[in-house]
């Protein structure tokens, strides 16, 4: 083995030299690489430098970090045996950097560790963190600062050096749209930095991740600025080679890295970058990896927690419209929902909206995200941040054709659970839901936008612009007359039978406390198996605040009736701490994730518009959830009637009159 060892460097070092003739470059230096790996699992990585006095000898140790000692000539090879005797278990590699003593070195380095079991090499974990942003809060007066730090290709990627001239080159080509830009290599990263004006940042960023990912194609980029720049990196890591320890550190972090391929590539990968290589890498690298950013803003902007909230307008056509404006949303988004709904669970104008939806999907220019939503029914379209005016336009069109349908709409299914929905429908006044029409749910009058925008002006003006929901138009009745005394009971096909319970709370009840009072009656009839199934639904009727809590099961309405209400004053007992902290936690998840994004704030939107509550952003809907008492829960319960006067309706199993008990 011994013997092959100063023939493998002189084709190293010959076959370096061959190829960097070839290229015109100037001659390399005369480094070596030999790798070999010991019985025992040890790998020995050995780096000749030319001129050197010292030798390195690094490796990896058990916590993670690196082992460092630097040697003369004249004692190398005893101190280093020695010193790696003294590891045990022995590393699994030792990186060599310096001095020519390769033979008598790495058999003693050989004698040190090898037939011991080398400890497993440090498990690699690739961090994927890309696309976000960081905002950091600066100096005051000051500028802004954009850093955008972007992945290098893995260390034996053939591109990780042609990546590496190409981040050197990046000042240089960027120079001419955004001038005073810096770059510098951090481990695994690429790091480009620069100051802006504070108030223009966000535009700064999008263009600059715009400009990266096609810099490829850049006309600036040419074979002399190519050369200059790799002709600088290669002389960084030859200096760093030959600077001890750091040189022999970096080459066990490209080991750590990609192993001995990683290696080879640090050491020899410089002299083939070219034009072409260049080009290659930035179109197959940079446009997938667009790295993470950190944005550091003085005081006055600031302000992504407190920023402001959306603004309400109404249109020409009295439609009612909430619009936020994000500029790092990174989507346009519009939720339309009708206000007043005949359904108590908004699935028949869902069907409307659908339609809608399928007029949107047909036509020539569809917005790339479509939609339909239930509790509430609201149609959900998103778009690229520019092209909100031409999303209006469409919407706008499928609308025209939708609403100008003035049929009434038929209820398909005749379930139990509908049937209760539809008697609780009649005794709120919303009525039976028999003669809702698209014309009639789709009037301006009757519909609240939300809208996420990069630009809230550009918004409202697109949004009259194309008159969205049409011209205004009376209103229609919704529904089938209400009778003198509504039914609420009735019969209905199957074996099951469902209840829907009327919960009349405070007109001042604010929208979280009754959702979360709500959710504790929920779970308390989930809990004592009253019920196969138990909803919550928040209607919308005008001037009340109301819950309607639905629950079902197998056999007859009364039997269901008779259990809840032999329950009813445990159902509404006072609440605990303990119940009210795992009913908060589990209600603000919920409500933090639909409000979330650029979606989420659309659909809040979308409520402030309809007025079913507050503009909140989901910090707020969470930390206010989180924040309400058991005290504060208990009162609203006791709001509750006694079960003899709540308000139910109930379809299903009913007795037959004069049949005999059984």
């Amino acid at each position: 083995m011994r013997s092959q060892e100063p023939s493998f460097q002189s084709f190293v070092v010959i076959g370096v030299t061959a190829a960097a003739l070839l290229l015109g470059a100037a001659p390399a230096a005369p480094q070596a690489l030999h790798s070999e790996r010991f019985s025992g699992g040890s790998e020995l990585v050995f780096v000749t430098q030319p001129l050197a006095g010292a030798t390195t000898l690094a490796w990896p140790q058990a916590d993670g970090g690196t082992h460092a000692i630097t040697l003369g000539q004249l004692n190398l090879v005893p101190d280093a045996e020695s010193a790696l005797l003294a590891v045990d278990p022995p590393p699994p590699v030792v990186v060599v950097v310096g001095g020519s003593q390769l033979g008598e070195l790495a058999s003693a380095i050989e004698r040190a560790v090898g037939g011991r079991a080398a400890a497993p090499a440090p498990a690699g974990r690739p961090l994927i963190d890309e696309g976000g942003i960081d905002r950091r809060l600066g100096a005051s007066d000051g500028e802004a600062t954009v850093r955008i730090e972007v992945p290098l290709p893995p260390p034996a990627d053939w591109r990780r050096s042609t990546v590496e001239v190409l981040w050197e080159l990046m000042p240089e080509l960027l120079s001419g749209e955004h001038p005073g830009y810096r770059t510098r290599l951090e481990g695994e990263w690429g790091v480009l930095e620069g100051n802006v004006d504070a108030d223009l940042v966000d535009l700064e960023l999008r263009q600059l991740r715009f400009e990266i990912a096609r810099i490829g194609e850049s006309v600036v980029l040419d074979g002399r600025r190519v050369e200059a720049a790799r002709s600088r990196l290669e002389v960084r890591r030859r200096a760093l080679l030959a600077a001890h320890p750091d040189g022999a550190r970096a080459v066990l972090e490209r080991w750590q890295g990609g192993g001995v391929a990683g290696v080879r590539e640090f050491l020899f990968g410089i002299v083939s970058v070219t034009e072409a290589t260049v080009r290659e890498a930035a179109r197959t690298w940079l446009p997938q990896h667009p790295g993470r950013a950190v944005l550091v803003l003085p005081p006055r902007v600031f302000n992504p927690r407190f920023a402001p909230g959306p603004e309400v307008v109404t249109l020409g056509n009295d439609a009612t419209a909430a619009v936020l404006e994000r500029e790092i949303a990174g989507l346009a988004v519009i939720n339309l929902r009708p206000i007043l709904l005949p359904d108590l669970d908004g699935e028949l104008s869902a069907t409307v909206l659908a339609r809608v939806a399928a007029e949107l999907r047909a036509s020539e220019a569809p917005p790339g995200w479509i939609r339909v939503l239930g509790s509430p029914a609201a149609l959900e379209l998103a778009t690229s941040p520019e092209g909100l005016p031409e999303l209006v336009e469409v919407l706008q069109e499928a609308l025209d054709r939708v609403a100008a349908d003035d049929r009434s709409l038929a209820v398909e299914g005749s379930s139990a659970r509908r049937r209760a929905l539809e008697l609780m429908s009649g005794v709120l006044s919303l009525g039976e839901g028999g003669e809702l029409s698209s014309s009639a749910l789709l009037r301006p009058s009757n519909l609240a936008v939300g809208v996420v925008a990069p630009d809230a002006e550009t918004a409202a003006e697109a949004l009259e612009k194309f008159g969205l929901g049409g011209p205004a138009r009376p209103a229609a009745a919704m529904g089938q007359a209400v009778q003198p005394v509504p039914k609420t009971r009735e019969a209905a096909p199957g074996d099951d039978s469902a209840l829907a319970v009327a919960l009349d709370l405070g007109v001042a009840t604010d929208e979280l406390t009754a959702a979360m009072a709500g959710e504790v009656l929920a779970r308390r009839v989930a809990a004592r198996g009253i019920a196969r199934d138990v909803e919550l639904l928040r209607p919308l009727v005008p001037g009340r605040s109301v819950l309607v809590l639905v629950v079902q099961a197998a056999g007859p309405l009364d039997a269901l009736e008779k259990g809840l209400a032999r329950a009813w004053s445990a159902l509404t007992a006072a609440v605990g701490e303990d119940e009210a902290a795992a009913v908060g936690r589990a209600l603000a998840a919920r409500l933090a994730a639909d409000a979330s994004g650029p979606l989420g704030q659309a659909r809040r939107c979308a409520a402030l518009a309809a007025g079913s509550g507050p503009w909140r952003n989901a910090e707020d809907l969470e930390r206010e959830v989180l924040a309400l008492t058991a005290e504060e829960l208990s009162a609203v319960l006791r709001q509750l009637p006694p079960w003899p006067e709540a308000t139910t309706t109930g379809a299903g199993l009913l007795p037959v009159p004069g049949a005999p008990r059984r």
